[in-house]
């Protein structure tokens, strides 16, 4: 994307906060603006919010949450392939130290294709 497009507004028209919502997420993300100096959160904010809630580390709650035995197998896998694609011993370990990420509940379903708007209002988003 050119790098004007991420100061662009994530919806028309702006909205101040973005819920977004996925079926293999126990849990939703928030998005607010980055910069003070908007009252809508922008396309950029959208990808920084994905990235950085997506980028923490799974509690045992967390893990717990998952429906079942399958499910947990299915964030482990994901835990090991997103680890295995690191060619660096050193990342390869420090990664694997760091354990299971947010990421890894979506399993194989790692590439963004947008959002889709919901029943729920206009601050609510499904990915």
């Amino acid at each position: 994307l050119p790098p004007h497009v991420f100061d662009e507004p994530a919806t028309k028209p702006g909205i101040p906060t973005m819920i977004i919502k996925c079926t293999k997420l126990p849990w939703t993300i928030t998005i607010i603006p980055r910069s003070q100096q908007n009252e809508y959160v922008t396309v950029g904010d959208v990808f920084d919010g994905l990235y950085r809630a997506l980028r923490i580390n799974v509690t045992a709650h967390e893990f717990n949450l998952l429906p079942s035995v399958d499910a947990q197998h299915t964030v482990n896998s994901a835990y090991k392939r997103r680890c295995k694609r690191l060619s660096d011993a050193l990342e390869y370990e420090a990664e694997t130290r760091k354990g299971l990420k947010r990421v890894d509940f979506l399993g194989e379903h790692t590439s963004f294709s947008g959002l889709s708007s919901t029943k729920e209002g206009a601050h609510v988003w499904a990915l």
